[in-house]
């Protein structure tokens, strides 16, 4: 890859450097966006991996899940609603800026016929699950990796760089039986007293989910910075989400700013890229600029958190150095 992940600190580089309590203040949202897209154009191979993924797509293969709603049929509402009805393969976009894991393939230019792929059983089809959500998670950390060698102006080799991603898979998994694990804890009492009640005829299950769906949500925010953690920092699950839950504990009303523009930005835009992909000119400028938007808006936040996360670090070491009156 020609740039490289860093061997020795736990947060951003040179953020040790930055104890300056007098330092620049940090860019504003919108420049923020800017300096992210100017990186992609600079640097056009951050566009690879979700370019690859959408020509994965493009082709035409698909992986029915139709063997395990033969087994449990009640799970194809929900299969639907997540739009992984008639194909399991859009979750290994989860995670990247992928045009064509989300469109109807009827909807785009193909140069040949589709091709779908049915397990022989429920549990073939729950083992392609389980690898579509692994291949995620690597390919999320094969695109995030070139961000943050960019954004910390690292180089490396190639061998570094495939241990790097294996590290940082791990890491990402641990980040993910974490919140499973907490989800877990917390969710499974409220489950058992809303089937205690149910038997007598008492159904909770809306209060439930509404009580579920406050805390699902403010820790989606504040852990949103915690892949960046991981691939900036080079740190582990729970130093992740620490740094993640601080930075936007401090930057709250910034965060939901940059996390709204993000949306405005990626959807808006989305919605010119998918109108055009049924002629090949349009397939061509809708896959690459939603490419060049999705990694320009992952470069602005690992921006937008790096920059913060500096700013607190600097303000702490500040602190620290200050002497202590009685």
């Amino acid at each position: 890859m020609g740039m490289s992940t860093p061997r020795h600190s736990a947060q951003p580089k040179d953020s040790s450097n930055q104890a300056n309590p007098t330092a620049q203040p940090v860019p504003s949202v919108i420049d923020t966006i800017a300096d992210g897209l100017s990186l992609a154009l600079t640097f056009p191979i951050v566009l690879l991996v979700p370019v690859l993924v959408d020509a994965a797509f493009w082709s035409g293969v698909s992986i029915s899940p139709n063997p395990l709603f033969a087994r449990w049929p009640d799970l194809r509402d929900s299969a639907d609603t997540l739009g992984w009805g008639a194909d399991v393969l859009p979750i290994v976009a989860l995670g990247l800026p992928s045009l064509l894991s989300s469109v109807n393939s009827n909807d785009v230019f193909a140069s040949s016929s589709s091709t779908v792929l049915t397990p022989g059983s429920w549990q073939l089809t729950v083992a392609s699950i389980v690898g579509a959500a692994l291949a995620s998670t690597a390919l999320t950390i094969i695109f995030r990796l070139p961000l943050a060698l960019v954004v910390r102006k690292d180089r490396q080799s190639p061998r570094e760089f495939a241990a790097a991603i294996g590290l940082a898979c791990i890491r990402l998994i641990g980040v993910f039986a974490l919140i499973l694990g907490a989800i877990l804890l917390i969710v499974s009492p409220l489950l058992v007293v809303s089937a205690l009640l149910l038997v007598v005829g008492l159904n909770i299950a809306p209060f439930v989910v509404a009580v579920i769906s406050i805390p699902a949500i403010a820790a989606a925010i504040y852990l949103t910075f915690t892949p960046d953690a991981i691939v900036l920092g080079n740190v582990g699950p729970l130093r992740a989400i620490y740094l993640s839950f601080n930075v936007v504990r401090r930057n709250f009303w910034a965060t939901l700013s940059f996390i709204g523009s993000v949306i405005l930005i990626s959807e808006g835009l989305g919605v010119l890229w998918r109108a055009q992909i049924s002629t090949p000119i349009g397939l061509l400028i809708g896959v690459l600029g939603n490419a060049f938007i999705g990694a320009g808006l992952g470069l602005a936040a690992m921006r937008f958190y790096s920059t913060r996360l500096d700013q607190w670090l600097a303000g702490s070491l500040a602190d620290a150095g200050r002497p202590t009156t009685s």
